[in-house]
């Protein structure tokens, strides 16, 4: 019963993720609202639920969204995020 609520659990969480994810694309050029909110949300949730193939989604799109709003910077932090993290849960899996 209680592997069951977690699960139940987990899987809100992960779709409140994708949402601040598709929140983040529509604020993504928007001069009143910047995607950076919605994206530290979704990182916020993914990492203190330890949901590592959401965090990973998240420095994925985050990275595009931030290259399509022109935030360079912010960009590569987060694509050198996700190649690192995403290295990391490959070579785990291998072992």
């Amino acid at each position: 019963e209680k592997a069951r609520a977690q699960n139940k659990a987990n899987k809100q969480t992960t779709h409140l993720i994708k949402d601040y994810i598709v929140l983040a694309k529509i604020h993504c050029c928007s001069k009143k609202e910047s995607p950076k909110k919605y994206l530290d949300s979704a990182l916020t949730l993914a990492k203190s639920n330890n949901l590592k193939e959401e965090t990973l989604e998240v420095y994925e799109e985050g990275s595009k969204i931030f290259e399509k709003n022109n935030e360079f910077q912010k960009s590569n932090e987060f694509l050198r995020k996700f190649i690192a993290m995403k290295d990391s849960l490959n070579s785990t899996r291998m072992n």
